[in-house]
C-alpha cells in the first residue's frame, strides 16, 4: 500500500492526467461536431440503463471517470516505474497505450450493454480514445515524477 504522500502524489497526477485527456476529448468532439466526451457518454449510458435521472447520472459518470483515472495511476506506480528507462515520455506512452487498450475493451462492452447506443462513429471514437489515453499516460508520467526525465 502506498504511503500518504505517495498516494496524494498519485491522486494529483491522476487528476491532472484525467483533466488533460478529457479536455482533448472535449475539443476533439467540438472539432468533429460529435460527442466523443467520455464522461458525457458514460452519463448517457447510466441515465438510460441504471440511474434514470440525468443529473445524478452525469455526476456519477464524472466521479467514475476520475476514479478510473486514479485507479490507472495506482497501477502505473508499481508497474511502469520499474521500466528500465528514465524517460518519462517513453514510460508515459507505454502506459497510455496500455490504458487506452483497456479503455477500448471496456467501452466496447459498455456500448454492447447500452439500451440506446449513441449515434457516433465508433471507429473514430476508439481512435480518439487511444489518443486521449496517450495524453493521459504522458501527463501522468511527467506529473508523477517530473525530475525523472531524460531528453528524448
Amino acid at each position: 500500500m502506498a504511503s500518504g504522500n505517495k498516494t496524494l502524489g498519485i491522486l494529483l497526477a491522476s487528476v491532472a492526467a484525467t483533466t488533460a485527456m478529457t479536455a482533448f476529448s472535449h475539443f476533439f468532439s467540438k472539432a468533429k461536431k460529435d460527442n466523443y466526451n467520455e464522461p458525457v457518454l458514460l452519463g448517457d449510458f447510466l441515465e438510460k440503463a441504471v440511474i434514470k435521472e440525468k443529473r445524478s447520472a452525469l455526476v456519477s459518470a464524472w466521479t467514475v471517470h476520475y476514479a478510473v483515472g486514479f485507479l490507472f495511476g495506482l497501477i502505473y506506480e508499481p508497474t511502469f516505474k520499474k521500466i528500465k528507462t528514465r524517460s518519462a515520455t517513453k514510460k508515459g506512452l507505454c502506459f497510455g497505450l496500455s490504458a487506452g487498450s483497456i479503455a477500448i475493451v471496456a467501452w466496447s462492452m459498455v456500448f454492447k450493454m447500452h439500451p440506446d447506443k449513441p449515434k457516433i462513429n465508433f471507429r473514430v471514437y476508439y481512435q480518439q480514445l487511444m489518443a486521449a489515453h496517450l495524453i493521459f499516460g504522458l501527463v501522468f508520467a511527467k506529473a508523477s515524477d517530473p525530475q525523472n526525465e531524460v531528453h528524448d
